[in-house]
């Protein structure tokens, strides 16, 4: 049930609970009469920091899977038939290889847009960062061992990024251009979540053209590669 459940006694039970705070001093039960806004919750600063604490160490694990799990799964791309993994199955990058390409060159891009929010010693130019996006677009099209090799440098450089991020960046706004040109604003971590949820999107669309040819697989367990 939502938080207007509709039940008579809430209003009343919320009323009595917002408006006066019980404080026991020197055995006594003093009241006072504290305003709250609706639906405003104060969290100490204890409880604040334990919070982002934690959302980090989550997104740290996540950064971490999807380094191992696709290190597993472009092991087992790299052995598959050669035919395979250059056909048209379907999905919407059409063939595993394009699949992978795409992968590759978007978290390129998102390595880039995360090294514009400000100064981050592991995102400072050098390696892709340093060059244009068209450019590494261009080196690994229809290059299945580049696209490898880039997609496994940009897995390992997003999850240094997740774990040098100090812990008051998660909930920064940041902003950046769309592919459409468009301004768009975001919070940090909402994006990085983006981006390894990205990963395991499209390595689902793999795992399934995998398993519709008989190899085995099994790269998409969170519990196989976190412990």
């Amino acid at each position: 049930m939502g938080e207007d459940d509709g039940h008579p006694g809430n209003a009343d039970r919320d009323t009595r609970r917002n408006s006066r705070e019980d404080e026991i001093a020197g055995g006594n039960i003093m009241r006072r009469h504290i305003a709250i806004k609706p639906g405003i919750r104060l969290i100490p600063p204890r409880a604040e920091q334990t919070r982002r604490l934690f959302m980090k160490q989550v997104l740290q694990r996540m950064a971490e899977y999807n380094g191992k799990s696709a290190d597993a799964l472009l092991a087992i791309i790299e052995k598959a038939p050669a035919d395979l993994r250059t056909k048209d199955v379907g999905l919407f990058y059409k063939s595993i290889d394009g699949t992978v390409e795409h992968m590759a060159w978007a978290f390129a891009l998102w390595l880039k847009r995360f090294s514009g929010f400000g100064s981050y010693p592991c995102l400072a130019a050098g390696g892709m960062l340093s060059r244009p996006l068209e450019e590494i677009g261009a080196e690994i099209k229809s290059d299945s061992v580049k696209a490898t090799a880039l997609l496994r440098e940009a897995n390992a450089l997003i999850e240094q990024f997740v774990n040098e991020l100090p812990v008051v960046e998660f909930e920064r706004r940041v902003s950046y251009r769309g592919n459409d040109g468009k301004v768009l604003e975001r919070t940090m971590w909402h994006a990085i979540f983006h981006v390894l949820n990205h990963g395991t999107h499209h390595r689902g669309e793999i795992s399934a053209v995998l398993d519709q040819n008989g190899i085995a697989n099994d790269c998409s367990g969170f519990s196989l590669y976190i412990h």
